[in-house]
């Protein structure tokens, strides 16, 4: 099993992580980490 965590370095999301950790180890599963951000365009 794989558990996909979004992050955005938010205080927020650091408890996320650590939650995440903790129910990966408890499942033997691997965790991917995204984190997106969009881009304005140029004028």
């Amino acid at each position: 099993m794989k558990i996909i965590v979004p992050i955005d370095f938010s205080q927020s999301s650091k408890i996320g992580v650590e939650y995440a950790i903790k129910v990966a180890e408890s499942l033997n599963s691997e965790i991917i980490f995204v984190h997106a951000y969009s881009c304005k365009k140029r004028s």
